[in-house]
């Protein structure tokens, strides 16, 4: 009989096996990329992954699951960073665009959830899970921004959702072009001063306080 493995020690080991397989998807793409390039990268047996996982598109999905609530988890961070203030949070999130190195894991992965997009739309149950996923970003933006609504830092001009999907699809094209492209090409640092400078007044942001950012 198989002796019982303690439920934290198999979120560690799928967390473990989760973090290198994104290192692994942002090196290789989504198609390129194989079980055994993950084995390579964690020193853990074919059975051990498969004891977690059925096959790379589920690491992959369930990778994606769980930077869906790293985001949040790192939202709550930055709003008491900020002192609740969603203005300046949402500051913070345009300057970590700013910074983002070109080659950096984020951009890369970001070049193969792009990749698994475009490859895997056409089946039903990817689409959904696609749209799912799209609502599921849109909705963290749009509780944030509500947020700031009720605090009366802004009195927005159009409606929260529609300027949540504009933020986006603004910072998702930027994430996509920056896959090929070179920051100084694209003026990236120019395209984020318009950005904030659009979304400040379609926010109508009331507080303006940059006094920590």
């Amino acid at each position: 009989m198989s002796p019982k493995v303690p439920h934290e020690h198999k979120e560690q080991r799928q967390r473990e096996i989760l973090m290198a397989s994104k290192k692994v998807f942002a090196q290789k793409g989504y198609e390129a990329a194989s079980i055994k390039d993950i084995m390579d990268a964690t020193s853990i047996s074919r059975g051990g992954i498969y004891a977690y996982f059925s096959n790379k598109e589920h690491i992959f999905l369930s990778l994606l699951e769980q930077m869906m609530e790293d985001n949040r988890t790192e939202l709550d961070e930055l709003l008491q960073k900020n002192n609740g203030s969603v203005w300046k949070t949402l500051l913070t999130i345009l300057d970590d665009y700013r910074k983002a190195e070109y080659e950096d894991t984020e951009n890369l992965f970001s070049a193969a959830i792009v990749e698994y997009g475009i490859t895997h739309w056409r089946k039903p149950e990817n689409r959904d899970y696609i749209e799912k996923r799209y609502e599921g970003a849109a909705g963290i933006f749009s509780v944030l921004i509500q947020r700031g609504v009720d605090a009366g830092e802004f009195k927005p001009i159009a409606p929260v959702d529609d300027i949540s999907r504009f933020m986006i699809s603004f910072l998702d094209g930027l994430a996509i072009s920056a896959i090929s492209l070179t920051h100084g090409l694209m003026r990236t640092g120019k395209q984020m001063d318009l950005f904030e400078s659009t979304l400040k007044m379609m926010l109508n942001v009331q507080k303006p306080d940059l006094s920590q950012r």
